[in-house]
């Protein structure tokens, strides 16, 4: 193998990309970076067009090892499904283009240019929590199933917390057609308060089981719960329609 295909080689990891593409429902274009500081991590941060809800992607560059500062894609999921055409390829990336290429198959997408995305933001402050607790993948499937269109139709999910206790309801303000549950709280504070979401900002989580920690003020934080080096925190906040 020679020196230069050496250093046009991207390492990379499945598992990764593929939550990344999950995460692409958020916001579809992507920009993997260096993670400031720490050269042997990558980030992607990503919002949705209103700020509603925000995402950090965290792991060691071995998930994606790009060449260069910064590796830009437009539409992330248009990249993935042409990746998803090879079993298992190598990826090079030159200036303008990654080439995916396994066999005598061999694929070229074009890369964006970093400038031509928006600039989502830097990072989220959020610290000492009111309360937290579980959300199971099982609970989030649920959640997600009776907000759709064939149970419930919500338009909202609104969460109310007291003394140990979160309850959590799905409802649409056009009919009265409701859905109620009660969960138990972690680390309760003795505090009282609700936080509205709309159920379309929510569902655009992706499947996992998550560490789920609120503020009074509205705010969201959704930990994915992972046994990898991989780390996916998804924030919310009160959102209007």
């Amino acid at each position: 193998m020679s020196e230069e295909k050496k250093k046009n080689e991207v390492e990379y990891n499945k598992i990764a990309l593929e939550l990344i593409a999950s995460l692409a429902g958020i916001n579809q274009s992507v920009v993997f970076e260096k993670v400031e500081g720490d050269e042997e991590k990558i980030t992607v941060k990503g919002a949705d067009s209103n700020k509603s809800i925000a995402y950090i992607f965290e792991a060691p560059k071995q998930a994606f090892d790009f060449n260069g500062e910064d590796c830009s894609f437009f539409n992330f999921n248009e990249f993935f499904n042409l990746f998803n055409l090879f079993e298992n390829p190598n990826l090079e990336q030159d200036e303008t283009n990654i080439k995916i290429n396994e066999g005598s198959s061999e694929l070229e997408y074009r890369l964006t240019d970093r400038e031509l995305i928006k600039k989502t933001f830097n990072r989220v402050k959020f610290e000492d929590p009111d309360v937290d607790f579980i959300l199971d993948s099982e609970l989030l499937k649920k959640m997600k199933n009776l907000a759709g269109k064939a149970n419930i139709n919500a338009e909202y999910i609104k969460f109310e917390v007291v003394g140990e206790t979160l309850t959590y309801t799905l409802y649409n303000e056009k009919h009265h057609n409701t859905y109620k549950e009660s969960l138990p709280v972690e680390n309760p504070n003795d505090v009282e308060f609700s936080i509205e979401n709309i159920t379309r900002v929510f569902t655009k989580i992706p499947p996992a089981s998550y560490r789920v920690a609120m503020k009074e003020e509205g705010l969201i934080r959704f930990s994915m719960i992972r046994e990898d080096d991989i780390s996916v925190v998804i924030y919310t906040a009160d959102a209007e329609d």
